[in-house]
């Protein structure tokens, strides 16, 4: 008896639980669509301090972090934006991912990136080209979700200034 009052005393703890949770979850009949938004902007990145490792028999291996940080505009607003990036090259080509916070007077929110980078065969010139995710915001971007492509390119070799571009389909932007 104590067994079947206590199993079924769990699965209606379960069963209730699980009601709560897909209420929570589905979306509201009448909840409007979210409006997607083109987000771009760009910004120049200069490093300010880097933490990068050579190794191999012909040292042409680094891994490593680098912080950049830079000036841009977005949706209007200017503001900054710092880029902390780690690297895992072979002779300067290889995968790359970032963490990024964008501040501007409105708010700040953070994108996650990962991609790949490409070191020209015949200059120092490297390109990048990567995914981007919207991790969350403050302000105006606290509702803000949604991700995109971010692509790059540096004309100097690990560690020198990269040109960067970030082209985003965001919901949830407050004007």
């Amino acid at each position: 008896m104590f067994k079947s009052k206590m199993a079924r005393m769990v699965t209606g703890a379960v069963m209730a639980t699980a009601a709560i949770v897909i209420s929570s979850v589905a979306p509201r009949a009448d909840a409007a669509p979210s409006r997607r938004t083109h987000l771009s902007f760009s910004t120049v990145l200069t490093s300010q301090e880097r933490h990068l490792t050579t190794v191999g028999a012909n040292l042409d291996h680094t891994f490593g972090s680098n912080f950049l940080t830079g000036m841009t505009t977005v949706a209007g607003q200017s503001g900054t934006l710092q880029f902390v990036a780690t690297v895992n090259y072979a002779s300067g080509s290889g995968p790359w991912t970032g963490l990024i916070t964008v501040t501007t007077p409105i708010g700040t929110f953070g994108i996650t990136s990962q991609g790949q980078a490409a070191l020209s065969a015949t200059t120092t010139n490297t390109t990048f080209s990567g995914t981007a995710r919207v991790i969350g915001g403050t302000g105006a971007y606290v509702t803000m979700e949604g991700g995109g492509t971010v692509s790059g390119f540096r004309e100097t070799s690990l560690g020198g200034t990269v040109n960067w571009q970030w082209n985003l389909s965001v919901a949830g932007l407050s004007p």
